[in-house]
């Protein structure tokens, strides 16, 4: 039986994401010598997360 995610396992989480997030739009800075790049890679994903995985209701519990 799977036991419920705690707290602190749900912010290691987001840590991880958001850091992964940071690394990625970094890495494609540099490579890319624009500021562009990362905000569509930024964008296209906080869109999806919105749209499809549930992001709306995280974001209206605030």
């Amino acid at each position: 039986m799977k036991t419920p995610k705690t707290e602190t396992d749900q912010f290691s989480q987001r840590n991880i994401i958001v850091g992964d997030m940071g690394i990625t739009c970094g890495y494609a800075y540099v490579l890319s010598r624009s500021i562009w790049v990362p905000v569509i890679i930024h964008w296209v994903t906080v869109t999806v997360w919105v749209l499809f995985l549930g992001g709306r209701n995280l974001v209206l519990e605030l």
